[in-house]
């Protein structure tokens, strides 16, 4: 009852303090907020797995499948706003989003359709490897924030050397914002990595690594103000 109250009013302060941040003006903060609101979403679904398990309501968590493939996207679009590279939406950047688009279509049309699909083009890339269907969506997940994680430090350090260059403080200040950031997200992807292990061993410490997971993903809200 303890740690359910912990997860309900994580939500519950999350969700408010996504919604304020998302009225601001800035991009790159509205970007945070939509980051925030992920996080949340996941702590939820940590919290209904607890009470519900899985095979009730199954569409959420189908929902939440493909929320996986919006993290690595939306932490290198929030990378690049605050170096001032990204200051709204166009529609070459909604490629990034198309296996958001199709996992969550699929849920809601043909869920197995897109896990065979899933499994099918794992086989293709890694050979012929003997895991499940879900064991090749988190695979997928996996593979997928590496790659922005690794366009996100290049990104870091091209602006790492602009403020060498510049020696402005604000610029200083976005620099140290943008590693503190990618050092999270760096460690959010080390966490889910060793949270998803845990849970296909079914090991009996599933519930603890979770809740220690979610209590990670939440440290953003304890910032005192978003500097960007």
């Amino acid at each position: 009852m303890f740690f359910d109250l912990i997860y309900l009013f994580s939500v519950g302060f999350g969700c408010f303090f996504s919604v304020m941040l998302l009225f601001r003006r800035e991009f790159s903060v509205k970007l945070f907020s939509l980051i925030l609101i992920l996080l949340n979403y996941e702590i939820f679904m940590q919290f209904f797995f607890r009470k519900h398990g899985y095979n009730d309501y199954v569409i959420l968590f189908e929902i939440r499948d493909s929320f996986f493939f919006l993290y690595g996207p939306l932490f290198y679009f929030y990378i690049l706003s605050i170096s001032g590279r990204m200051t709204k939406f166009d529609r070459f950047k909604l490629v990034h989003l198309l296996p958001f688009a199709v996992v969550l279509a699929g849920g809601f049309i043909d869920n197995e359709k897109v896990l065979y699909c899933i499994s099918t083009t794992a086989n293709y890339f890694f050979g012929n490897i003997r895991l499940s269907e879900r064991a090749l969506l988190y695979l997928c997940v996996f593979v997928s924030s590496t790659v922005y994680i690794i366009y996100s430090l290049k990104e870091v350090r091209l602006f790492y050397r602009r403020a060498k260059i510049l020696q402005s403080s604000s610029i200083r200040l976005k620099r140290n914002w943008q590693i503190i950031f990618l050092c999270y997200a760096v460690n959010i992807l080390i966490l889910y990595v060793f949270s998803t292990v845990v849970y296909l061993a079914n090991s009996k410490y599933t519930g603890i690594v979770s809740f220690l997971f979610c209590v990670y993903i939440y440290a953003p809200v304890f910032l005192p103000d978003i500097p960007f």
